[in-house]
């Protein structure tokens, strides 16, 4: 960030408890999210749900949590300046940043609720074939 000249702009927090995360999260105006291997991020969730934009890396769970309210960056090409672009764009576009904020809240707080993950559990548990050990 110091060498890109963006360091004003860019909070690289590391690890963070999760008091610290409810109190970070609503100061951002975008999430970034680059990692390789993921199953369903909760960090992109929480983020989700304090109406922030996403850009995360092509990883699994994207496909779940990513439409209108952010951008995947693939992962088989430049990663550092697919991210860099997509931040850009969000930060040149304050409409588009605040508007795939507002999608992020309403897919995180309609879709990712416990009632409809009990639901799903549920449903799938339905399906199973339950055999009985003797």
């Amino acid at each position: 960030a110091e060498k890109l000249g963006v360091s004003d702009y860019v909070s690289i927090t590391g690890f963070v408890n999760r008091k610290q995360v409810l109190n970070l999260l609503p100061q951002f105006d975008v999430f970034a999210f680059p990692s390789y291997s993921e199953g369903m991020p909760n960090a992109v969730l929480e983020a989700m749900g304090c109406g922030l934009p996403i850009v995360m890396t092509d990883c699994e769970g994207h496909k779940e949590l990513i439409s209108d309210n952010g951008f995947v960056v693939p992962l088989n090409g430049p990663i550092t300046e697919d991210i860099l672009q997509s931040l850009l764009k969000l930060i040149k576009d304050p409409a588009l940043c605040i508007k795939m904020g507002q999608r992020s809240r309403e897919i995180a707080t309609q879709t990712f609720t416990w009632k409809n993950t009990a639901a799903q559990y549920l449903g799938l548990l339905k399906t199973m074939e339950i055999k009985e050990v003797e």
